[in-house]
């Protein structure tokens, strides 16, 4: 099993003040330092997830690999008017003043803070990762690849057809190829969508610190290369062609707690053979 981390950091600022900053896709794992590059690779990688059927031929495999990443690229931190309409506010009360001790509790009567509604609403909660830093400026976080003859095409493969769609076919029919690891949130494949692959419904992020204390959040897996012109590898004459689906992440919050501060993670993994 291969394993990703997401660090989400929700973080008061000063009295009234709000930044949110969803950090770090911190990838560990398969591939060491003297391993094959990845995306760009030119041998079959060590991992694979499975074989897919194809109609009268033999199952193809479909081999998997992943990029490292800098923490820069996997960071999410925006401005404050993202996340409140007029951004960072201070709240005041006027000119009162306790003049004896507070024994147990306070009531603030006709005090309504007004425009301090979140912007769960407006997609602007939403982000991707990697940010950037892509092989090809392709924001792909998992790497899947089918193995062609170096003539043919991967979108018209005479051994499957349009390669892109293979993939993306299994990875839907397999939705747990992925995993969030401790919760109970099930991928579920997503057939609406050309682009979007599988998706975790109400995952929670979970405090570091405080795990009762958790935002929820839609994860989609999707097609992150799909704008790349040359999403394939030549490995030399007479030698495979690979056909490469790149997978990002895309991280839509639901709901969340402005006094519930601090890093909030959830760990995706990869189930390989």
């Amino acid at each position: 099993m291969n394993m990703m981390q997401l660090n989400s950091n929700f973080q008061l600022l000063a009295a009234h003040k709000w930044s949110l900053k969803l950090a770090g896709l911190i990838l560990t794992g398969i591939c060491s330092q003297t391993a094959l590059a990845c995306p760009n690779i030119t041998s079959d990688p060590a991992n694979n997830v499975g074989r897919v059927s194809i109609p009268g031929s033999y199952p193809e495999t479909v081999f998997f690999c992943k990029q490292n990443f800098a923490p820069t690229n996997l960071t999410f931190k925006p401005n404050p008017n993202t996340i409140l309409p007029g951004g960072s506010q201070s709240i005041s009360m006027g000119s009162t003043v306790q003049t004896f001790p507070i024994q147990s509790s306070i009531q603030l009567q006709g005090f309504t803070p007004s425009n301090l509604n979140i912007n769960l609403n407006t997609g602007n909660l939403s982000a991707l990762f990697p940010n950037s830093g892509g092989y090809k400026n392709s924001p792909s976080l998992f790497n899947f690849y089918t193995k062609i003859a170096y003539v043919s095409s991967c979108l018209s493969a005479p051994r499957g057809g349009n390669q892109y769609e293979l993939l993306k076919n299994y990875l839907r029919d397999n939705p747990n190829i992925f995993t969030l690891i401790g919760q109970s949130s099930a991928p579920q494949r997503v057939n609406s969508s050309p682009q979007d692959i599988v998706v975790f419904k109400n995952a929670q992020l979970i405090n570091q610190n405080n795990p009762a204390q958790k935002i929820i959040a839609d994860v989609t897996l999707y097609h992150a290369n799909q704008n790349v012109a040359d999403a394939f590898f030549n490995t030399g004459f007479l030698l495979p062609k690979y056909c490469w689906l790149g997978v990002g992440a895309r991280v839509d919050l639901k709901n969340m707690n402005l006094s519930n501060t601090g890093n909030y993670d959830i760990t995706i993994a990869v189930n390989t053979q």
